[in-house]
């Protein structure tokens, strides 16, 4: 019975370190956190979106279903989209998007 519950843990452990490793990301990550934290946390420092000041309010990363293809930063009027080369891709105005929801 106890060599059992052995195996059972063993087995719990090899499948829980296999979930955190992520196999599907190939080629160099972004950290954002590294480089838009300090904006999330520091309500001062803002991005200038067209001569205006925007707080960034989040970020994240966005995929294609099979591989992280890019992020987004999230500020207080838009959504700005950039690849994994941190190339600037678009720009959605956040009230757009929630008049097409409405």
């Amino acid at each position: 019975m106890c060599g059992e519950s052995k195996d059972s843990i063993k087995f719990i452990d090899i499948s829980y370190n296999y979930v955190i490793i992520s196999t599907h990301t190939t080629g160099k990550m972004i950290n954002l956190d590294q480089k838009y934290e300090s904006y999330v946390r520091n309500g001062e420092k803002k991005l200038r979106i067209d001569g205006i000041q925007e707080r960034v309010r989040g970020y994240g990363y966005t995929d294609d279903g099979k591989d992280i293809n890019g992020y987004y930063l999230l500020t207080d009027n838009y959504t700005l989209y950039y690849n994994r080369d941190e190339q600037f891709l678009k720009m959605e105005a956040i009230r757009e998007v929630a008049h097409n929801i409405a």
